[in-house]
């Protein structure tokens, strides 16, 4: 399935490089992919290897791939309204730090922000919005907590240090159904 899908995405690309006025459709054995006049955007339908649909958009910078087990979404913004806890405050949030996966089990997201604060600043924030602190490490050059909210969402969060003096934080959360 990974290849098929692959295969799609750098076939949609390259046929949207190409340009044009309409929407292009590629057919090919494990399915379809449609790339719309701007190149920027695409929609793909593959088989698994059990032969279930895989649906795969590209838009506004994200990535979803979708099937009946689940979904998961690379960009995607939705992650910060499901992520279940604080982003740290004056953090910067980069493009490229979400994503989001759902399926029947639950759901998880994982954002990735950046700030200037010192380490030990961002490890008390987030003990502080913890309803239950589990563990809370330090390393090094790594802190971590880890814990769960007053509903039941379990959140990690690792600090660590950049090339160019910030903190990178990386918040993972999940839910079970």
């Amino acid at each position: 399935m990974r290849a098929r899908v692959m295969a799609s995405l750098v076939l949609a690309v390259v046929v949207g490089a190409c340009g044009g006025s309409d929407t292009k459709t590629i057919v090919t054995p494990g399915g379809r992919v449609q790339v719309t006049e701007d190149g920027e955007s695409y929609h793909a339908v593959t088989k698994d290897g059990d032969g279930n649909e895989v649906v795969t958009d590209v838009r506004n910078g994200e990535l979803s791939i979708t099937s009946d087990k689940g979904s998961v979404k690379m960009g995607a913004s939705r992650a910060l309204e499901d992520l279940g806890v604080a982003l740290y405050p004056g953090a910067e949030v980069p493009d490229d730090g979400m994503l989001r996966i759902e399926t029947p089990e639950g759901l998880q997201c994982t954002v990735t922000l950046r700030t200037r604060d010192a380490r030990a600043k961002v490890v008390e924030f987030y003990k502080g919005h913890l309803a239950k602190v589990e563990i809370a490490a330090e390393m090094d050059d790594a802190a971590s907590v880890a814990g769960s909210t007053s509903d039941g969402t379990h959140v990690t969060i690792v600090v660590s240090p950049r090339d160019d003096g910030e903190q990178e934080i990386v918040i993972s959360t999940s839910r079970t159904r």
